[in-house]
């Protein structure tokens, strides 16, 4: 890759992802009207040519920015289509409102669902976390119950000794059963979003595999 372009993209990542610091060779070498086409293909805001502008003016370098926002321009092509939309959505990301009027319609149509289909894809692992979490809990509590009451029968401990143990056992026991009531609510949740998501799928307004 030429030196020129290579340096663009470093320069276009760093700044996307928040870096701090860019060199003075980045701000003089850089193509910047890759660094815009670089910007534009990944969504980045407007104001990404500001916080050029500030990192290369410590070092006396002023952006092209004509060259910017003629790569930009390209690189918005790539990025508001219908099936980038859907992917940016379905991924998770923000729009920032970057695409041009006469493709954004369709653009945010895809969008939406792909958001939509993110949002269900999220309820359903949180509730899953929620349903390992608690068999975790249900398990530990079964072990601990399984050794207390061999020491228990093992009759080698005080009276004291085997009163506490008792009612040990007896909150573990009282700990287990609300668990377990509380991992029915979790898995019926867990199946109630499941079956929700196979029927968003099943419908999606835009399908990214036509």
């Amino acid at each position: 890759m030429h030196r020129r372009v290579l340096l663009s993209l470093v320069l276009s990542v760093s700044l996307i992802q928040g870096c701090a610091s860019i060199s003075r060779d980045e701000c003089q070498v850089a193509d910047w009207r890759t660094v815009g086409m670089e910007d534009g293909a990944q969504g980045a805001a407007p104001d990404a040519i500001g916080r050029y502008r500030k990192a290369c003016a410590e070092h006396g370098v002023t952006p092209d920015l004509d060259a910017y926002m003629q790569g930009r321009s390209e690189g918005l092509k790539s990025y508001c289509t219908p099936g980038n939309g859907f992917n940016v959505g379905s991924q998770g990301y923000d729009y920032a409102g970057v695409c041009p009027k006469n493709v954004e319609k369709g653009f945010l149509a895809a969008y939406s669902s792909g958001h939509r289909l993110y949002e269900l894809e999220s309820a359903v692992n949180e509730a899953l976390d929620g349903v390992t979490y608690t068999s975790n809990q249900i398990d530990y509590i079964k072990k601990d119950l399984a050794a207390k009451e061999a020491a228990l029968v093992s009759g080698e401990m005080s009276t004291q000794d085997r009163v506490q143990l008792a009612l040990d056992i007896k909150d573990l026991s009282r700990q287990q059963g609300a668990l377990e009531h509380d991992l029915t609510a979790r898995q019926r949740e867990y199946d109630n979003r499941n079956r929700q998501l196979a029927r968003y799928r099943s419908r999606l307004a835009y399908n990214p595999d036509p």
